[in-house]
């Protein structure tokens, strides 16, 4: 049996929603950044919008993404900032 796409996702993170409006591409990554103890502390959030005509735009823009979210996911709340430079993700 094939499983239902909803069923597939609910045990998967998703870290790139994508919008379409007004002749844009909308791409937001979502990151949770654990605290120190192990749990999520903090939510960091990217954005970036491209012209929804430019395929090849879109492209890059959502390899850029997910590869940034590879770069930063899971990491503690002071990796994060160390790597990034953001005091406060949320």
């Amino acid at each position: 049996m094939i499983p239902k796409l909803q069923e597939y996702m609910n045990d998967s993170r998703i870290p790139l929603f994508l919008r379409k409006r007004n002749g844009k591409i909308y791409f937001q990554m979502q990151v949770d950044v654990a605290g120190e103890d192990g749990l999520r502390a903090e939510t960091h959030c990217e954005f970036e919008k491209v012209q929804a005509d430019d395929t090849e735009i879109i492209g890059k823009t959502a390899k850029k993404m997910l590869a940034r979210f590879h770069e930063i996911s899971d990491l503690t709340l002071t990796e994060f900032t160390e790597l990034t430079g953001f005091d406060n993700v949320d």
